[in-house]
């Protein structure tokens, strides 16, 4: 009987951490539906270039150039009007290296990260929220980018 009473025990377990899983994963797509939907996207229109919505943190490494080598983590999200949702991401172990104004990205992307006619440059270890409009983006929609600057290579 009382192997009966640990096998009983064991499957109530795995049911009520599969349901706190299923409300965690409820709880992440509501909360990045929020996110996608704030005013922090609509604080600014989307300009023919690209805007930068906000400095998240301003790094204290070196101030990036054209031409410089970088690693970047990023996480791209489209509008919310076509349902707000991840639609690349690159980080950690998959960070991504590339050579600004070479043509590996998005111009408006390496515009942006240098800082365009608004902004500073970004610098090594900073994060920066910006958008790239429909008409430069090759997903086709509005793009918004969260973009941390991890490292600039010598």
């Amino acid at each position: 009987m009382p192997l009966r009473n640990n096998y009983v025990r064991c499957i109530r377990m795995v049911n009520v951490v599969f349901l706190l899983e299923t409300i965690m994963m409820y709880l992440m797509a509501f909360f990045v539906s929020m996110f996608m939907n704030n005013s922090l996207y609509a604080a600014a229109p989307i300009t023919q270039e690209y805007t930068v919505i906000r400095e998240v943190e301003r790094g204290q490494g070196r101030v990036v150039q054209d031409g410089d080598t970088i690693t970047v983590n990023y996480v791209a999200y489209q509008t919310a009007k076509s349902g707000g949702y991840i639609i690349d991401e690159r980080k950690g172990s998959d960070s991504f290296t590339f050579k600004l104004g070479s043509g590996e990205v998005e111009e408006s992307f390496s515009h942006a990260i240098l800082g365009g006619d608004t902004s500073q440059p970004m610098r090594e270890g900073g994060k920066r929220r910006f958008v790239i409009p429909e008409n430069l983006s090759s997903f086709g929609t509005d793009v918004h980018f969260d973009v941390h600057l991890v490292k600039i290579h010598d």
